[in-house]
């Protein structure tokens, strides 16, 4: 004789949907409270689709499946309620699935006393549908089973939908970011690039920072960035146009650069290599194809001479790049910014250094 199992309290979204069955069949509530996880899963299962899709669907489903013989008269919520009672797990995971559903029990022994969203059981069932059938064995190849991997697998589209990267997804909001970025990235890169992608992805601990870091190595192989220079190269400046040069660049300068490229690879910045004497110049993009010269930085995170930054500044604008408002018309108001405890940090003290040739050089 097998031990009853100790109460389990309910709690979250199945409890008003078990009150209702209750008041149809009393005694359900207290069932549900002390049958076992997989019975208990299978429950939820179908309390999801109950509060989901309705009354009439799920008594047309135990009707085919031939757990009930009617789907019409009053006491059919108590029917319902009987036969989740009643009938064996794998009895009413064949009805919710329409077809056999060993795979949906194995899948919610795994999930075990963890309750997961309603909306994920009605995709759990939704994925063990001939139609998702491949998307499905994913859950079972080793990957959590989760509110997070139920809906990549249902959301991933090929060449993403793969164990390796469900797998280490952390969060639902990573599932859209993944979908847009990576197969990007592949198009840049060289075809034999991806599978290597996904070789080590499958190599790396999960963790929360395991994604983010493989994709910033995913993207050091992108051989180019895909967004339109300001400037042409000329024997003064340089544009910092893949990842490759612009770590090559942060070594020969001892600064952080190979840090920014992501920043670079999203179109948000532009990095140039001014040649003499030596400069790291950033741009932040902006909207309508517009450019703001955001830094200007020196070997060693040295400061750059003034005459270098003025020359820079001057280069740049004839290019079309925009300057910040406070170094060029509202310069000298803003000469007060310290007294209301705004401070800048970028290229503003090298500026003020110029203010003596402000007769010979126009700062605006």
């Amino acid at each position: 004789m097998h031990p009853t199992p100790p109460p389990q309290p309910l709690s979250g979204w199945p409890l008003p949907v078990a009150i209702r069955l209750d008041r149809a069949w009393p005694g359900y509530l207290s069932y549900l409270c002390t049958c076992s996880n997989l019975k208990r899963q299978t429950n939820f299962a179908a309390l999801s689709m109950l509060d989901g899709r309705g009354l009439d669907e799920v008594t047309l489903r135990f009707r085919d499946a031939g757990l009930i013989e009617s789907t019409s008269g009053p006491e059919l919520l108590g029917q319902v309620a009987r036969v989740l009672i009643t009938a064996q797990a794998q009895a009413i995971g064949d009805a919710l699935v329409g077809a056999p559903s060993s795979r949906l029990l194995s899948l919610l022994r795994v999930i075990g006393d963890r309750l997961l969203l309603e909306e994920s059981y009605v995709k759990l069932i939704s994925l063990m549908s001939p139609e998702h059938e491949d998307r499905g064995k994913l859950l079972q190849e080793g990957v959590p089973v989760s509110d997070m991997s139920i809906e990549a697998a249902l959301r991933l589209e090929p060449p993403l939908l793969r164990k390796e990267v469900i797998a280490h997804l952390s969060s639902l909001g990573q599932i859209d970011g993944v979908s847009q970025v990576l197969p990007y990235v592949f198009s840049l890169c060289p075809v034999e690039a991806q599978e290597e992608a996904f070789q080590s992805l499958a190599s790396l601990r999960s963790s929360s920072t395991s994604m983010t870091n493989w994709l910033i190595r995913v993207v050091d192989k992108v051989p180019r960035f895909q967004f339109s220079s300001p400037m042409q190269d000329t024997d003064e400046v340089t544009l910092l146009a893949s990842p490759n040069a612009m770590r090559d660049a942060g070594r020969r300068f001892s600064n952080c650069l190979r840090r920014k490229v992501p920043y670079a690879f999203l179109q948000r910045n532009a990095y140039f290599e001014w040649h003499h004497p030596a400069a790291i110049v950033e741009l932040q993009g902006l909207s309508g194809g517009l450019w703001l010269l955001s830094g200007i930085y020196a070997p060693n995170n040295k400061r750059v001479d003034p005459l270098t930054v003025q020359t820079i500044r001057d280069k740049f604008k004839e290019a079309g790049v925009l300057v910040p408002r406070h170094h060029a018309e509202g310069r000298a108001i803003n000469r007060s910014a310290s007294l209301f405890g705004i401070h800048d940090w970028d290229y503003s003290e090298c500026l003020e250094e110029v203010e003596p040739l402000a007769d010979l050089v126009d700062l605006t």
